[in-house]
C-alpha cells in the first residue's frame, strides 16, 4: 500500500469527525510521514509503521469521543455508484477497536496519550530551537542564481522538490531563478530521453535543512508535458499552457491559474487546491484532506475525489460531465448554465441538497456522491 492509498483509506474511516478534527488527523499523519521520510525511511516502511488504516481510525474516533461502530460503516465509491463499505462484524470490531495488545482501549489510550503529550512537548521545544538556528544560518548564507539552458526547448519538465516555495510562470524562454543556502542547493540537469528533451530540477540537500524560505521561479514557454512532484511547500503555476500537466503533492497548497491545459491531473494529501481562470479538456483532482476551489474554470470532463474537506465552485463551466465524490464535507458554489440542461444524479447518505436527480437527454451530466454533508449549487448565466 502506498502513502496516498493509506491516507485515502484512513480518510474514509474518519468521516464521522467534524472538519477541524478530520484536518488535524490527516495533517498529523502527513507530517509524521514527512518526518520519517526525512529521517531516511522508505515509503513502504513508513506506511507499514502506520498500521492498518482502520485501526488508526478507531483510535482517532475514540479520542474524539465517537463510537467507531456507528461511523465506520462509511460509503465508498466505485465509478459513479456509491456503495456501503462492509461494517465490522462483532468479533472483528472488538479485536480492532475495543482491545489492543490484550488491554482495554480506554486504559491503553490514557497511557499512550500521556506518552504522546510528553513526546510532543519535547519535540516542539527541540524543533523550535533547531529551526531558529537553521533560519539564522540560512538567512546569512542565502544567495541568488540564474540558470539558462543550452537546449532550445523541452518537451517535459520535472520538479523533484521537498522544501521550497515554487512559482512556475510563462516566459519567452526557459530560465530558472533560484536561491541557495548553506543547507539547501539545487541540481539542474538537461537530458534527452527517447528523443525527447527533458529538464530536471531537484534538491540534493536534506529537506529538513532546506525549509528556510527558499524560493524558486521557473520561466516556461508553452510545454507539451509538465510533471511536478513535491513533498512539502507551496506551489503556484501561472500562465503556463500545456498538453498534459500532472501534479503530485504531499503537504502544502497548490495554485494553478491563467492557462490552457488539455489534461490537468492534481493530487494532494494535505492542503488546498485552487484552480483559477483555466480552460481544460480533462480535469482530475484527488485530495485526501483539504479544500478544492475553482474560479472561472471551463472543463469538458472533470472528476473530484475528496476524502475530507469541501469543493467550491465560482462560475465553473461544465461542457460535458462533472463527477464529485466526497466522503465528508460540502459541495457548493455556482455553475455556468441552467440546471435543466444537465442530467443530474445525486447520492447523499446524510445531509441536505438543493440538487434534484433527473435524467435528461442533453449530453451533459452532473454526478454528486456525498456520504455526509451538504450540496448547495446555484446555476448562473
Amino acid at each position: 500500500m502506498t502513502r496516498r492509498e493509506w491516507m485515502k483509506e484512513f480518510g474514509k474511516y474518519i468521516g464521522g469527525l467534524n472538519a477541524d478534527e478530520r484536518d488535524r488527523a490527516m495533517s498529523f499523519y502527513a507530517e509524521l510521514y514527512n518526518d520519517k521520510y526525512d529521517s531516511g525511511m522508505r515509503e513502504a516502511d513508513i506506511v507499514k509503521s502506520f498500521g492498518d488504516p482502520r485501526e488508526a481510525a478507531c483510535e482517532v474516533m475514540r479520542d474524539a469521543g465517537k463510537d467507531p461502530g456507528e461511523y465506520l460503516n462509511v460509503t465508498h465509491h466505485e465509478g459513479n455508484m456509491a456503495k456501503p463499505s462492509p461494517r465490522f462484524v462483532a468479533d472483528d470490531y472488538n479485536e480492532r477497536c475495543d482491545y489492543v495488545d490484550g488491554k482495554p482501549l480506554k486504559a491503553r489510550r490514557r497511557s499512550v496519550l500521556l506518552k504522546v503529550l510528553s513526546i510532543i512537548l519535547c519535540i516542539v521545544v527541540g524543533i523550535g530551537i533547531f529551526y531558529a538556528v537553521i533560519a539564522i544560518i540560512n538567512s546569512a548564507t542565502k544567495t541568488s542564481h540564474v540558470w539558462e539552458p543550452t537546449l532550445d526547448s523541452f518537451a517535459k519538465f520535472d520538479l523533484d522538490l521537498s522544501a521550497a516555495d515554487v512559482v512556475v510562470q510563462r516566459g519567452d524562454s526557459w530560465k530558472i531563478e533560484y536561491e541557495t543556502t548553506a543547507f539547501n542547493d539545487f541540481e539542474i540537469t538537461e537530458r534527452t530521453e527517447s528523443g525527447m528533451n527533458v529538464l530536471d530540477l531537484g534538491q540534493h540537500s536534506m529537506p529538513v535543512f532546506g525549509m528556510g524560505g527558499v524560493k524558486v521561479t521557473v520561466y516556461v514557454p508553452a510545454v507539451d508535458e509538465l510533471s511536478v512532484d513535491m513533498s512539502a511547500g507551496n506551489m503556484i503555476i501561472d500562465s503556463v499552457d500545456a498538453d498534459v500537466m500532472k501534479i503530485d503533492h504531499s503537504a502544502g497548497d497548490i495554485v494553478v491559474k491563467n492557462g490552457s491545459i488539455e489534461l490537468l491531473d492534481v493530487g494532494n494529501s494535505a492542503g488546498g487546491v485552487s484552480i483559477e481562470n483555466v480552460t481544460t479538456r480533462t480535469l482530475s483532482v484527488d485530495l485526501s484532506a483539504g479544500g478544492v476551489s475553482l474560479e472561472n474554470v471551463s472543463a469538458e470532463n472533470s472528476t473530484f475525489d475528496v476524502s475530507a474537506g469541501g469543493v467550491n465552485f465560482n462560475r465553473f463551466e461544465v461542457l460535458s460531465s462533472m463527477n464529485v465524490m466526497l466522503s465528508a464535507g460540502s459541495i457548493s458554489g455556482t455553475l455556468v448554465g441552467k440546471e435543466e440542461n444537465y442530467s443530474v444524479a445525486v447520492n447523499l447518505s446524510a445531509g441536505s441538497t438543493n440538487l434534484v436527480s433527473a435524467v435528461r437527454n442533453t449530453g451533459k451530466s452532473i454526478t454528486a456522491s456525498l456520504s455526509a454533508g451538504s450540496i448547495e449549487i446555484t446555476f448562473v448565466d
